[in-house]
């Protein structure tokens, strides 16, 4: 369940507003953001430009006051429009954002208007209108001393926002007990969903699973379009089925580790963290039942993603592995469906390579090698000179020859080798160059051709001053020919240019596998 433990801490990535629409309105159907939009060969735009084509825009009305969970959480709310030849918006759909801010961001949406396509030649075109809601947020969200949010709570005593705001501030500071006890004032006051939601959240910061749940279910009561809410159901569900917040998290690191070939020097603690041993499947079915539910009520590209990387992670540590697959395979489809809004980093191709990468390992380690080969070529399809790439690349090389095909082995080596060479001759940095010749060490390594190996590492080591994997590779390399005063040498090098480095490396390097390189 990575999107659900890794960002906020204990449960969702894209978190809630505790504070939204002070005077809440009725939920309403919006049929524009259950389809997509319609079009006929539309030119699509980048959010630049279509900017640069606007003549009238309109800034959605937010509450003057809204709380968001974490810092650092994706604020933008994303909406696709398409426009008619006139310069008129046809029709508004959301992409991303939190839920329960879309509705008024899509109606704005299509008030705005735009230079003519025809003037252009063109009968439409389609793109995407970035906003940012005005926010509290911590650090710059709950800024002042707790007393001063007591204070004002005391002078509104009947003001379930005031409450609100004095609960968050005591999360903000991680006194959950009474921020537990603040959010249930605000209930009392006036039943809200984000107030249950911000309950909830307290309730699993005290490892209180029953009660986050139902404080979680009773917010979508209130607001069924309420997706983050689902998607926390989901997770508790997971918890109280016997899954692990910790196995969870680590297990996505590892995935991390094993797609790219590349670990930050904190990334995997040595702390040991146990698998789940029983597994109550009827709960995970209902954990399934919420992250799907989410899609059902907030059909979005966003809410799609989120909810399928909680089915995949969900069924992941259960040990469901086929239908984890499966939801993998569907999450790369609604990935790769995301990328062409090109609004967000992380919707490149390079990160969408990665989880293409995971799931191929997933593959791999459930002995099904040709799915593996087959999801690890379509990464190399995707994109060029990425970690992912070459990691797919190398995991080619190495199951062709476990599964004893040694011409196909050869055969996606020497293509590698090939598309790298005129790379590593351009005007790209020395850095590059150096970790270009690392991963062609790798290659050469794993096809048996240790000579060359040998000689792309030194290079690598030459070019990347003060890189301790280059030297980790040339010790292994040295180990498996038996040139033992070589190998010796380098170790050295290793553990003079960085202890601690070499103690991590040295688990590596004791197992028939390739070395995990450092950022």
């Amino acid at each position: 369940m990575e999107y659900i433990t890794t960002s906020l801490g204990r449960i969702s990535i894209v978190v809630v507003w505790l504070l939204s629409c002070l005077s809440m309105a009725p939920l309403r159907q919006n049929n524009d953001q259950s389809k997509s939009v319609s079009v006929n060969d539309p030119k699509r735009l980048a959010a630049e430009e279509l900017l640069k084509r606007v003549r009238k825009r309109v800034e959605p009305t937010f509450p003057p006051s809204v709380i968001f969970l974490e810092k650092g959480v994706e604020k933008m709310l994303v909406v696709e429009v398409a426009v008619n030849e006139e310069g008129n918006v046809d029709s508004a759909r959301a992409v991303s954002g939190v839920s329960l801010m879309k509705d008024a961001a899509v109606e704005v949406a299509k008030d705005w208007k735009f230079s003519p396509p025809k003037d252009e030649g063109l009968s439409r075109i389609v793109g995407v209108i970035v906003f940012e809601p005005p926010l509290e947020t911590l650090y710059s969200r709950m800024p002042r001393n707790i007393s001063y949010y007591q204070e004002q709570s005391e002078k509104n005593p009947q003001s379930w926002e005031e409450h609100c705001r004095l609960a968050t501030a005591y999360q903000d500071r991680r006194l959950y007990r009474e921020a537990a006890e603040e959010f249930k004032r605000a209930i009392s006051h006036s039943p809200q969903a984000v107030a249950y939601f911000g309950l909830g959240w307290a309730h699993e910061r005290l490892n209180q699973y029953d009660h986050a749940l139902e404080a979680y279910q009773q917010a979508v009561r209130l607001r069924p379009d309420f997706a983050e809410a689902h998607f926390a159901i989901g997770a508790m569900y997971g918890q109280l089925a016997g899954l692990n917040f910790d196995y969870s998290f680590h297990e996505s690191l590892r995935l991390s580790v094993e797609a790219t070939g590349y670990r930050d020097s904190d990334l995997i603690t040595t702390r040991p963290v146990k698998k789940p041993e029983k597994v109550d499947f009827e709960k995970i079915d209902k954990a399934v039942k919420a992250f799907t539910q989410a899609i059902r009520v907030r059909p979005d590209p966003d809410v799609k993603e989120i909810a399928f990387l909680g089915v995949a992670g969900t069924y992941r540590d259960a040990g469901k592995i086929d239908l984890a697959i499966k939801a993998y395979e569907e999450l790369i489809n609604i990935k790769l469906e995301i990328k062409k809004y090109g609004v967000f980093r992380w919707q490149k191709e390079e990160f969408v390579a990665k989880d293409i990468n995971v799931l191929a390992v997933i593959c791999e380690e459930n002995g099904r090698y040709a799915e593996a080969i087959k999801h690890f070529q379509r990464t190399v399809d995707l994109t060029q000179y990425t970690s992912a790439y070459f990691e797919a690349y190398w995991k080619i090389v190495t199951l062709y020859k476990k599964i004893g095909n040694e011409a196909e082995a050869m055969k996606a080596g020497q293509k590698m080798l090939a598309e790298t060479d005129g790379y590593i001759k351009s005007s790209v940095s020395r850095g590059i160059r150096g970790n270009v010749y690392e991963e062609r060490g790798l290659i050469y390594e794993a096809m048996g051709s240790y000579k060359e190996a040998i000689e792309s590492y030194k290079r690598a080591a030459d070019l990347l001053r003060g890189w301790v994997t280059p030297h980790a590779s040339l010790y292994l390399m040295y180990q498996k020919m038996g040139n033992q005063e070589a190998a010796e040498k380098e170790l050295a090098i290793v553990k003079r240019m960085n202890q601690e480095e070499y103690e991590r490396l040295m688990q590596p390097l004791k197992e028939p596998h390739r070395v995990i390189k450092i950022k």
